[in-house]
């Protein structure tokens, strides 16, 4: 969805001549569909989504034009003359609680627990790996410790409890994922392939946070894997291992295949990449569409994206 502020010929290209803010809806459910009274001839409809787009203003722009797109190439489903509740106040969910278990706090941390800030401090958590290596870097979190103990695991280390945690965590499904990042990056090809559709989801997000991860391979021949490909997530990780080595990622914006402006994103050099075993993705996501009507394969949509920012792809 998007809300173009006026200023060109819309004519000419009408997500591309305003300067223009775009929200994702994640997950529409349309709850109704009734006739206008603004006019007889249009419909209201009303949908339940999560929002993902820029911080919302106190109140809706008199001036604002209204589209609705999806599908990869931003395919136009209508435009509407105005959209209540976008931006409304939403209550943010409370984060729970977290335990910190065998603390080796430094002098500023030593100091706080002697003199807490009544708000606390805004600190980062950063998942390292066995060499001390970030995995994963976590969201800022409020440092409010409402207790502590000597910890178990050492004479010099604390346990902290903390008011609140960061607001998006792991799920406990995923844990294997981590344990097999925590002994290093992977140096096997196809590492992801043995872990279900959540857990190659969280091996593709440690691929993303890793440094020099997306670093393209020089070769102008690059190789994907496609016997595991059954889901999404398995092709992300095996498009990333195939442009960057095992545990790469691929750095691509696959909101273009729901119609974000970008249009995709080039990468630095052109490659073929051939696909093997591109059949077992064509059987697996042939049901999974990205188009609102369900009648383009995602499938079809990922190769026209790739061919679009200039990867010429075989399929074998």
């Amino acid at each position: 969805m998007d809300f173009p502020v006026p200023g060109a010929d819309p004519e000419a290209d009408p997500f591309h001549a305003y300067d223009t803010h775009h929200w994702e809806l994640l997950d529409p459910v349309l709850l109704g569909c009734r006739p206008s009274a603004l006019d007889p001839s249009l419909v209201d409809v009303t949908v339940e989504a999560e929002v993902d787009g820029p911080v919302r203003q106190p109140t809706e722009p008199a001036d604002a034009r209204w589209l609705l797109f999806n599908g990869a190439g931003g395919a136009d489903l209508g435009e509407c003359r105005g959209v209540e509740g976008l931006y409304a106040k939403r209550p943010l969910s409370d984060a729970p609680p977290m335990r910190l278990i065998g603390c080796e706090p430094g002098e500023r941390l030593l100091r706080r627990l002697v003199r807490p800030r009544a708000d606390g401090d805004w600190v980062t958590l950063l998942a390292v790996d066995r060499s001390g290596r970030v995995m994963r870097f976590q969201e800022h979190m409020s440092l409010e410790v409402v207790a502590s103990r000597p910890s178990a695991l050492g004479v010099t280390l604390v346990d902290l409890w903390l008011r609140k945690g960061p607001a998006v965590r792991p799920v406990p499904a995923v844990r294997p994922v981590w344990d097999a990042w925590f002994e290093g990056p992977p140096t096997e090809p196809g590492s992801w392939a043995a872990f279900p559709p959540e857990g190659r989801a969280e091996w593709a997000a440690f691929a993303a946070a890793r440094q020099g991860a997306g670093r393209p391979l020089p070769d102008p021949v690059r190789h994907l894997d496609g016997r595991y490909v059954t889901d999404v997530s398995a092709l992300v990780c095996a498009l990333g291992e195939a442009v960057a080595g095992p545990g790469g990622h691929y750095h691509q914006c696959w909101r273009a295949l729901r119609g974000c402006q970008c249009g995709g994103e080039r990468p630095p050099a052109p490659f073929t990449l051939v696909w093997h075993d591109a059949d077992v993705a064509r059987r697996a996501l042939a049901s999974v569409s990205v188009d609102t009507a369900g009648e383009t394969p995602y499938v079809d949509d990922v190769l026209r994206l790739l061919a679009r920012v200039g990867i010429t792809v075989e399929l074998r």
